[in-house]
C-alpha cells in the first residue's frame, strides 16, 4: 500500500459515523418499550410503547455488528500504514485512553441517573439498584465495546504473530477463499452459521453485550467474526463493489426476518424476567433467525452506504467526526433526560422524541463548543479541528477513524 493515495473512504467512515449515532437512538427508546431489558436498562417509565421495542430489536440487529465491521477494515488499514505496533500505540490512545477516562466521566453520573430514577421505575430490577452494580464488577457501562476493541487488536497482534510462521501457500489459499466468500451472494449463509455458534450460548438467542471487565467468550466470537470480516474486506478492497450489488434485496430480506426475530427474543425475555431461565427451543431458533437476520441487515446497510454515501459531504464528514464524542457523553443526558419525564404524564412517542432531541442538541453543541477545536478533540480525533466547516474535499487523511 505504501504507493497508494491515502484517500478516505467516505463510505465507512460515515457509516461508523451513524451507528453511532443511532446508539443515542436506542438508548432514548430503552426506557419507553415495554419488553423487559434485565439489568441492561434498569429504568422502564409507566408510560410504554410497543413501537418502541421495535425500534430497539431492529436497530440492534445490525448497528454494533456494522460498527464492529468497520473498525476491522480500518485496523487493516492502520497496520498496513503504521505496521502493528504502530496500529497498536494508535488504538491505545484513541481507543484505550478515552475509555478510561469515559468510564470516570460518563458512567457514574450515568448510574446516579438511574438511581434516582428508580422510584419513578415500574421494573422491579430499579429496587436492586446500587452502586455496588458499577464497582462489582466493573460495570462499563455503553462503553463496553471499547473495551472488545481493545481485545481484538491484541487478537490481530496474535493472529498476525502465527501467520507469519505459516506456508505462504496457506496463507495465500485462505486468501482465496476469502475473495470467494466476498464475491459470492450468498456470504451470509456461511457466515451466519459461524455467528449462530456464539448466539446459542446467549440469554435470548439474539446479539448480547457485556458490560462486565471479565471478557464474555460468546460477546467475543460473535462481534469478534464481523470484525474479522472488515479486516478482510480491506485486505480485498477491490470487491467493495461486490457488496453494493443486492444490497437492497439482502435488506429487505433482513427486515423480513425481523418479526420472527422479534418474536423469538420478546419470548425469551418475557420467559427470562418471570423464570430466570431462557425457553430452550425458542432461543435456538432466535439464534439462528438472528444470525443470518444480522448478516442481511449488515451487508445491506454496507452496501447502501458504498452506493450512496462515498463521496465527500461536509455535513456527513462533522457527523462522523463529532460521532465520536456524542456517544461517549450522550447516555448521562438520556438517563437525566428520562428521569426527569418520569413524573409527567405524556405518551412514551413523546417522551422518547424530547429525550432524543435534547440528548442530540447537547452533545452536539458540546461538541461543537468544547471538543472540536480544543485538546479534548485531540484526544479523541487525532487533531484539532476548526469550528467552521470547509466545502473542500480532503485530499488524504490519517484515516484515524
Amino acid at each position: 500500500m505504501s504507493n497508494e493515495s491515502p484517500m478516505r473512504f467516505h463510505a465507512m467512515d460515515s457509516l461508523r459515523g451513524w451507528m453511532m449515532l443511532l446508539g443515542v437512538v436506542l438508548h432514548a427508546a430503552c426506557a419507553y418499550g415495554a419488553l423487559p431489558m434485565g439489568e441492561a436498562w434498569p429504568f422502564k417509565d409507566e408510560h410504554q410503547s410497543g413501537l418502541m421495542d421495535v425500534i430497539l430489536v431492529a436497530i440492534h440487529a445490525f448497528r454494533m455488528p456494522a460498527f464492529f465491521l468497520v473498525a476491522g477494515f480500518f485496523t487493516c488499514l492502520l497496520v498496513a500504514r503504521r505496521g502493528l505496533g504502530g496500529m497498536l500505540d494508535n488504538r491505545a490512545r484513541r481507543v484505550g485512553l478515552p475509555l478510561v477516562a469515559g468510564w470516570v466521566a460518563f458512567v457514574p453520573l450515568t448510574f446516579a441517573g438511574f438511581l434516582e430514577a428508580a422510584p419513578s421505575s415500574v421494573s422491579p430490577l430499579s429496587a436492586e439498584l446500587g452502586w455496588d452494580a458499577l464497582l462489582s464488577p466493573v460495570n462499563l457501562g455503553h462503553l463496553w465495546f471499547l473495551y472488545y476493541l481493545l481485545m481484538f487488536y491484541v487478537a490481530t497482534e496474535l493472529v498476525a504473530f502465527g501467520a507469519r510462521r505459516l506456508p505462504v501457500r496457506w496463507v495465500e489459499r485462505l486468501d482465496l477463499r476469502l475473495r470467494a466468500l466476498i464475491a459470492s451472494p450468498w456470504r451470509a449463509l456461511p457466515l451466519s452459521g459461524l455467528t449462530f455458534t456464539a448466539l446459542v450460548f446467549m440469554r435470548t438467542g439474539g446479539l448480547d453485550t457485556s458490560t462486565s471487565i471479565v471478557p464474555d467468550a460468546a460477546v467475543f466470537w460473535a462481534y469478534g467474526g464481523f470484525f474479522a470480516f472488515g479486516w478482510a474486506l480491506h485486505r480485498h478492497r477491490d470487491l467493495l463493489s461486490m457488496l453494493e450489488r443486492r444490497c437492497v434485496e439482502q435488506l429487505i430480506l433482513g427486515i423480513l426476518l425481523l418479526p420472527i426475530a422479534f418474536v423469538l427474543i420478546g419470548e425469551n425475555l418475557e420467559t427470562l424476567s418471570a423464570t430466570g431461565e431462557p425457553h430452550e427451543a425458542a432461543r435456538i431458533a432466535a439464534a439462528a433467525v438472528s444470525a443470518l437476520n444480522t448478516w442481511l441487515l449488515t451487508f445491506g446497510v454496507v452496501g447502501l452506504f458504498l452506493r450512496h454515501q462515498n463521496q465527500f459531504s461536509v455535513g456527513a464528514r462533522y457527523l462522523s467526526d463529532a460521532s465520536y464524542w456524542v456517544y461517549l457523553a450522550h447516555l448521562p443526558v438520556v438517563v437525566w433526560c428520562q428521569t426527569a419525564l418520569a413524573p409527567l404524564a405524556m405518551p412514551a412517542l413523546a417522551k422518547f422524541g424530547l429525550t432524543l432531541a435534547v440528548a442530540t442538541v447537547a452533545t452536539l453543541a458540546s461538541y461543537q463548543l468544547w471538543v472540536r477545536a480544543t485538546v479534548v478533540g485531540q484526544f479523541l480525533n487525532g487533531r484539532r479541528y476548526p469550528r467552521t466547516l470547509s466545502a473542500d474535499a480532503p485530499t488524504s487523511v490519517a484515516a484515524e477513524a
